[in-house]
Order: C-alpha cells, then structure tokens, then sequence
C-alpha cells in the first residue's frame, strides 16, 4: 500500500473532525522546503510509520469507513476524494459513535466524578503549557548529543585507517621494519587490527533512541492537547447554539405579539410556523451538543488522561533501561578490544 504524504494529512485531518475528542495520533508537519532531502524522508517515513503503528491501538479506528477510505478507496479514487465523499455526520450521530467506542455511561456518574474529570482536562492543559518548552529545549540538546556521539563512533573507524596507514609509514621506519614493534600489524595478533573495526561496528548510538523519544513525547502531547480542543469547540458551539435559540424565540415572541424589531422587520404572523421549527431544531441540536460535552469531558478526564500518564511512565522506565543497556554493551565491546590491545608485550613494558 503506498500512500503519499497528504494521504496521510488529510487522514489526520478526517479523523480528527470525526472522532471528536480522540487523541488521533500527530503526522509530521508539511515542508515546503527541503522535502526531496534523504534525511528529512526518511525522519518523515519514520513518523508517519509512527503514526500508523499507534492509530493501530484504536480497533474502531481500523475498521472505521474513514480508515479503509485511506487504506482501500474504491474504484483506484484519490485518498482526499474517497474521504471528501464519506457522508456527514450529525452531533446526535457523533455522540451515539463516541459513546459506543468509550463505554462510558454518563448517566451513572455523580458530579464528584464530573469535577474531577473537568479538574484533570485543567490540570493537563497547564502541563502542556509548562513542559513544552522544556521538551523542545531537550530535543535541541539531544540532537547535538546524537551528532557528537555518531562522531564518536564513527571515529573508530576511522582510527583503524589511520593507524595503519602511521603503522606501516612512521613505525615501520622507526622500528628498522622489524615488525614484531608494531601493534595493530604485529605478526603476533594478526586480529587486532580486524578487531578495531569489529568493535567501532558493534557501537550503537543510544541518543538516537533518547531523541525520537522526546520528539514522540511532542507528538503526543500536541495529540492530546488536540483532543482537548475538541471538547473545548464543543463548548463553543453549544453557547452559539443557545444564543441562536434566545434570538430566535426573542424573535418569535416579537412576531406573535406584532412588534417590529431590526431582526423581525419583514417577518410576519405566517414566519411563525418556520421559527418554530427553527427553535425545535435549535432544542434538538443542543440537547445533542449537551451529552457530547458531558461525554467528552469524562471520556478525556476518565480514561484518556490516566491512560496517558501511565503510558508515559511506562516509557521513560523502559527508554532508560535501553540506554543503559545500550551503553553497557558499547562499554563491554570497546574494554574487550583494548584489553587485547593491552596483552601485546610492547604495551605491557611501557
């Protein structure tokens, strides 16, 4: 299955709208600039793997008629136009899909629980704002690390060119070609030298890990705070919804009682019926904006937040115990090389 880059985006973008509140995972942000770099397509393929890897933990996700736009669209048809063509989605319909994916039943909840959800949703905001910064600056220096360290490593390798090269030039003549003053071509380990290269290709650089952890923990986090909005558009559009429901019946008692406002200057006693109706749909429509909100909230304060912090606990335990394990073996691959290094006589008598 091969899918373009804005495959991906307008995948993120259609599942972001649809699954209110559910913390879609983030793709790579577009690059105008630099795009072709190998580097840079390849720190994309990465996070857009990424991406798929934990779109994954979602069942409902995979099976949703969204995903298989993107993963099967009919007839060869582009990704865009397939999710472009999904039908709408109604609050009512919204709720009723969030409901069934979270298990939450929002009618057993007392309103401890509901303040406590809406105290966490407050608390993780404040995180966010705080800790990004942080992040970011994290990121930055591991980056550096990373070069600083792939130099390091690299520089084995390079070791074993130039000592051969000063072996068989400077020690040679220094030594009147005998070659048992040598090291690294000394007749009497003919593996040294093999062992050098062996073990500066053993060394792993653990910053890799370090830092594609951290940019994944700005992924998640943007992720999260995404699921926020969601809640907080929701919020939003149900004090639209009741303000348009106050005009309206502001309107409608205008009409029915015969005065004239801005508003009502050309409506009459037959625009009645129609406002009605408005004013139903309004009802309707708020009563359905109302339990999504209420959904929302204790869905993200609930489940999705605890869910989140133990995730995070649990990867930072298991990121250091692999750059640990990873520097222990760089230790033990480099002392098994130089105590070699160290048996050869010429080295014992210095």
């Amino acid at each position: 299955m091969k899918r373009r880059y804005n495959d991906f985006f307008q995948l993120h973008e259609c599942l972001s709208k649809r699954f209110p509140g559910i913390p879609i995972p983030i793709v790579p942000p577009k690059k105008a600039i630099g795009n072709k770099d190998l580097t840079f397509v390849q720190d994309r393929t990465f996070y857009l793997q990424r991406f798929l890897r934990k779109l994954a933990r979602f069942d409902f996700i995979i099976e949703s008629q969204e995903f298989q736009a993107f993963a099967r669209p009919a007839n060869g048809m582009k990704v865009e136009v397939a999710l472009n063509r999904l039908m709408p989605i109604s609050t009512q319909q919204t709720y009723d899909r969030i409901k069934a994916i979270t298990d939450i039943d929002v009618e057993s909840v007392d309103s401890l629980e509901r303040d406590q959800a809406g105290s966490r949703i407050t608390t993780l905001l404040f995180f966010i704002k705080t800790v990004e910064p942080l992040l970011q600056k994290i990121k930055q220096d591991l980056s550096k690390y990373l070069m600083s360290k792939q130099r390091s490593i690299q520089a084995y390798a390079e070791m074993a060119k130039f000592t051969q090269r000063y072996e068989e030039l400077n020690m040679t003549h220094y030594a009147d070609m005998d070659n048992h003053q040598l090291i690294f071509q000394n007749p009497e380990s003919p593996d040294l030298r093999d062992s050098l290269a062996q073990a500066g290709a053993a060394l792993r650089n653990p910053y890799i890990d370090l830092y594609h952890w951290v940019k994944g923990e700005l992924y998640d986090i943007e992720a999260m705070r995404n699921a926020v909005k969601c809640r907080t558009d929701v919020m939003v559009k149900l004090r639209e919804l009741e303000s348009k429901k106050r005009d309206t019946q502001k309107d409608m008692d205008s009409v029915s009682a015969g005065k004239k406002t801005v508003t009502t200057l050309f409506k009459n006693q037959d625009d009645v019926g129609s406002m009605a109706n408005k004013l139903e749909g309004h009802g309707r429509e708020i009563e359905a904006t109302t339990m999504l909100l209420e959904l929302l909230s204790l869905y993200l304060g609930q489940k999705v937040i605890p869910n989140f912090k133990r995730d995070k606990l649990g990867l930072y335990h298991r990121i250091l115990k692999q750059f640990t394990v990873i520097e222990i073996q760089n230790s033990h691959a480099l002392a098994g090389f130089w105590s070699k290094v160290l048996q050869n006589e010429k080295m014992k008598g210095v």
